[in-house]
């Protein structure tokens, strides 16, 4: 059936029959350009109500931009079935809602606005792309309902920690960046994501990114990561072509030092700090690890041969001291064997010599 349509003419305007909501347009109202008309319904106190005109959903029936309308709400969206890319930037919505008849909709933007809680999402399951950068959220939660996202901007917000993504399998662009992020954890379950953006937080450590097998960029520029041992496990993600790190202590004072040091370490980057990886950086970084490998084998040897000689000296002391016992019983034997018996004299209730006694007597001897 064809989306509901609504009569024009001054005064009170009745949308069909199944809506049951009445909408009045002030007389004289001249219809906008564009062909959306933003109306109150007064059976609804404040609730604004937004329609088009037939030529102008017909001109563009999956996609509406309310951009920059000075909306604090979510309008109510009539006769918009088929709509699939909603806009709502640059405005000062502080709720998303009246989702609940656009069973189509797979493009959400909300950017610039004053959302402060991601909620009501639970009619709009096909969600494919998520819009909410610098917005006033501080916790990233209730996207369970929405399985199928693609795209998470959540940039410029006052989130601290990431949490409620273990069930976005589908997952494939995260932008956390300019939040307020210590600890870059909680990603492994993210497998679909190839790219990661966390620039401009608080992270001093990096976990888990070894564990997503298809991450090919990230960023984590400006914070605070204090050096290579803090991303460690990014350099056993054996995808990534594009790595940025500029802009944190890790870099230290020879730029070059650090460039070299991530293409030794990450043979399949093509891209650091917006800059295309040389030849002559991966020469140079060959060269450096051989260097490495040299000194590596040749630490190894001299291990090896302290090792040998540890060995050597603890087998040489173990046959000395097999010696030396050797020679106290000998010495304990002979004087055993020149100790007199008792029919010459000595009295048999006197208690013998110890074995032991008389070789610590010869010992002294």
């Amino acid at each position: 059936a064809p989306p509901p349509t609504a009569s024009f003419s001054r005064g009170a305007v009745t949308m069909p029959q199944q809506r049951r909501i009445q909408i009045h347009v002030p007389p004289g109202m001249p219809i906008p350009a564009d062909g959306i008309i933003f109306a109150e319904c007064p059976d609804l106190m404040g609730l604004t109500v937004v329609f088009r005109t037939p030529e102008s959903r017909a001109h563009n029936p999956d996609r509406l931009n309310l951009d920059r309308r000075k909306l604090e709400t979510c309008p109510q969206l009539e006769g918009e079935t088929q709509l699939r890319l909603l806009n709502y930037q640059n405005n000062q919505i502080r709720t998303i809602s009246n989702l609940h008849n656009l069973p189509h909709l797979i493009f959400l933007d909300l950017y610039n606005n004053n959302v402060e809680r991601i909620a009501h999402l639970e009619a709009v399951p096909a969600l494919r792309v998520l819009m909410l950068g610098k917005n006033s959220i501080s916790r990233i939660e209730n996207l369970s309902c929405c399985p199928k996202l693609d795209v998470l901007d959540l940039h410029s917000n006052n989130i601290s920690a990431i949490e409620g993504l273990s069930h976005l399998s589908e997952l494939r662009v995260l932008n956390l960046a300019g939040n307020k992020i210590e600890s870059a954890t909680n990603l492994e379950s993210l497998v679909a994501l190839t790219e990661l953006n966390l620039r401009r937080n608080k992270i001093t450590r990096v976990r888990g990114l070894d564990m997503l097998p298809s991450l090919q960029r990230l960023f984590l520029s400006n914070n605070a990561l204090p050096d290579f041992g803090s991303v460690e496990c990014v350099f056993g993600v054996g995808r990534l072509v594009e790595l940025a790190l500029d802009g944190n202590p890790l870099v230290g004072d020879d730029p070059a030092a650090y460039r070299q040091a991530i293409v030794r370490r990450l043979r399949s980057v093509k891209h650091i700090d917006l800059r295309r990886v040389s030849e002559e950086e991966r020469r140079g970084a060959e060269l450096q690890e051989r260097r490495e490998e040299n000194r590596r084998m040749e630490h190894a040897r001299a291990q090896r041969a302290a090792d040998a000689r540890e060995y050597a000296i603890r087998a040489v002391q173990a046959l000395w001291t097999k010696d030396i016992e050797l020679q106290i019983q000998r010495a304990a034997d002979r004087l055993a064997e020149r100790a007199p018996s008792p029919s010459e004299g000595v009295d048999p209730d006197t208690e013998p010599v110890s074995q032991t006694a008389a070789a610590a007597a010869a010992a002294a001897t």
